[in-house]
């Protein structure tokens, strides 16, 4: 990830020292996308590096604010004021989406009425002087900080990994992780790594010297603004404008496609609004490409491959060979790091391969929360527990929600987890606003956003950042903004879909969709999907999954692990239960699997955090 660490306040050598002693150890990598920034003064010490296409910096001269300097890998040291920016912060300028600049974002810095809820896209900035410091996250918390607060100074950064690193011994605050682990994503946004502080949406912090270390912060929850009768046909031209900002700008759009809905929509719109192109299989000079993750065994790549032959636009399909050496295992333990436990160990198969975008200078667009035009998040509970939702009644919000990923704790772990998540999600929904100004599925989904948006969608956000140059255009406050301001039926009728698929005279809506791992025509309703995928989960590819081929050829690497010294000296598993969770497995047991899966999840996390 493009990552930001520093300190400010009265800090001493030890603590800048530290900090640079971990960079050099665990980040200073050399690749022709990596970029790295220091900047030092008495007070504070600022270091950021990452993916030059989502780190941004430079010095902000007093004199001339519209100046800004990139220096190339310089260590510089001043009494002057200098900016970090990581991430994508995009600015609606002229009628036009765009991507922010230098000058952009030290106009943004420099002007105390501007606010995080000006701006789309996702970053966290940083501008500090030798007297004060301000960092900020944007609105929807997909890019966030952690910092660790002492009595005369505070230590931060974008990267978890790094703070535990300079924190030494972390612990993990099995409170705080409970709802992470038994329910569907995190519910809370504070930090489960003890004695460190999380802050996501609209996150604010300041600290100054003033003979004396004066530190504060704040965060606001996301509430949509106030819109009336939004139509189907507003929404579709917001859509549109978000889309089209890399090609304003002159950049290749590659698409991240795949067998579902939401890329489908996106397929659909540039088609449609780049079919002035006249031969789309000639695409040396295209507007667009698309590509997917995986094998061809994958309804996810077997029904891209269908649309690219057809209608004849360039799909590239990425799978790198899997090889489990000692390499393999380090590379896993990072990702699991990066994405801070939010994803089984199999999810690595898949969202590795963005290394082959790595050196691609166009940018990624995805269809994340594409969902959100057409239906609730939370079907279920709105179905079946409608004024339970108006009563904000956590145990059944937890009952329809959980997901336990792995039955590996002891007793008193899974008492302090359970509990933890009904905290979390009770402090949560008391936090909502008055749901009568709200339809029941708007509310609902405003809860998804405030939820998902920074403990998921922005958790892997964060990790590709480093890799490339991404968006989702449905992940904007602007274009949420319209579809909270719509009639709910617009969505239940799937009007915005019908307004997407029937402007292209090619007709995507014509070709199947996978749902879960089926195949459904396009003309199912949410409800005929649940149905099929019920009827017919026993004819599913058994023979295919990215999570067997993790464990397939590693039984063995599961059995050292779990009879490991270090394992078996972890206080907190039932070993009991782990010792049958494997004997099932080896029996073929899908429940085990997926049990497994999350176990090594947590075990390389743990030992991750522990290294030094």
């Amino acid at each position: 990830m493009s990552w930001i660490f520093g300190a400010f306040g009265f800090l001493d050598i030890y603590v800048k020292d530290r900090l640079k002693k971990i960079i050099q150890r665990h980040l200073l990598t050399q690749s022709d996308q990596t970029v790295f920034f220091q900047a030092d003064a008495k007070n504070f010490c600022l270091l950021a590096g990452g993916n030059n296409n989502t780190l941004q910096y430079g010095k902000i001269d007093h004199f001339e604010h519209n100046q800004s300097k990139n220096f190339d890998n310089e260590i510089l040291s001043s009494d002057e004021t200098y900016w970090v920016s990581v991430g994508l912060g995009i600015l609606y300028d002229s009628g036009f989406y765009r991507f922010m600049r230098d000058k952009d974002w030290i106009d943004f810095l420099i002007n105390e009425k501007n606010k995080t809820e000006d701006l789309n896209g996702h970053f966290c900035s940083v501008v500090v002087s030798n007297d004060e410091i301000k960092i900020f996250t944007d609105q929807l918390g997909t890019r966030d900080i952690y910092f660790i607060k002492k009595e005369n100074f505070f230590v931060f950064s974008t990267n978890l990994d790094l703070l535990t690193k300079y924190l030494g011994k972390p612990e993990i605050d099995f409170r705080e992780i409970g709802s992470l682990w038994l329910l569907e994503s995190q519910i809370n946004t504070g930090s489960f790594i003890k004695n460190i502080l999380r802050l996501t949406s609209s996150a604010k912090i300041f600290a100054r010297l003033n003979n004396k270390f004066e530190f504060a912060f704040d965060k606001k929850a996301w509430t949509p603004q106030k819109y009336d009768n939004v139509s189907e046909e507003q929404i579709y031209e917001k859509l549109k404008e978000l889309i089209l900002m890399p090609i304003n700008e002159n950049s290749r759009i590659l698409l991240a496609l795949s067998g579902g809905m939401d890329s489908r929509m996106l397929l659909s719109m540039l088609m449609e609004l780049l079919e002035s192109k006249t031969v789309l299989s000639d695409l040396i000079d295209s507007s667009f490409e698309a590509f997917t993750f995986g094998l061809p065994d994958d309804l996810d790549v077997e029904i891209p491959s269908i649309l690219s032959r057809k209608f004849g636009f360039k799909h590239n399909i990425y799978f790198d060979d899997i090889i489990f050496d000692e390499n393999t295992l380090s590379q896993l333990t990072k990702f699991i790091l990066d994405t801070r436990l939010t994803f089984p160990a199999s999810e690595f198969l898949l969202k590795r391969n963005y290394k082959f975008l790595e050196n691609e200078k166009a940018i990624i667009i995805d269809g994340c929360w594409g969902e959100i035009t057409r239906s609730s998040l939370f079907k279920r509970i709105i179905y079946f527990a409608p004024n339970e939702i108006k009563k904000r009644n956590p145990k059944i919000f937890y009952q329809y929600m959980q997901y336990p990923h792995a039955d590996i704790f002891n007793d008193e772990i899974n008492r302090m987890m359970f509990e933890g998540a009904l905290e979390h999600l009770e402090n949560t929904l008391n936090s909502m606003p008055d749901i009568n100004y709200y339809s029941l599925e708007n509310w609902m989904d405003l809860f998804a956003v405030r939820t998902k948006q920074p403990n998921l969608v922005g958790i892997e956000q964060t990790r590709i950042d480093n890799l490339v140059r991404s968006y989702s255009p449905f992940v904007q406050p602007d274009f949420f903004n319209l579809i909270f301001g719509a009639d709910p039926k617009i969505k239940r009728k799937g009007k915005l879909i019908k307004e997407i698929f029937q402007k292209n005279k090619n007709r995507l809506d014509k070709y199947p969709l996978n749902a879960g791992g089926v195949k459904i025509p396009f003309s199912y309703s949410s409800f005929s999907i649940s149905i099929k995928k019920k009827l017919f989960s026993k004819f599913k590819r058994n023979s295919f999954s990215y999570r067997n081929i993790l464990f397939e050829q590693n039984n063995n690497f599961l059995y050292d692990l779990i009879n490991s010294f270090s394992f078996t000296n972890f206080d907190f598993y039932d070993k009991k239960k782990i010792k049958k969770i494997h004997s099932d497995f080896s029996k073929g047991n899908p429940k085990a699997i997926k049990e497994l899966d999350w176990l090594l999840a947590f075990e390389l996390f743990r030992k991750g955090l522990s290294d030094e």
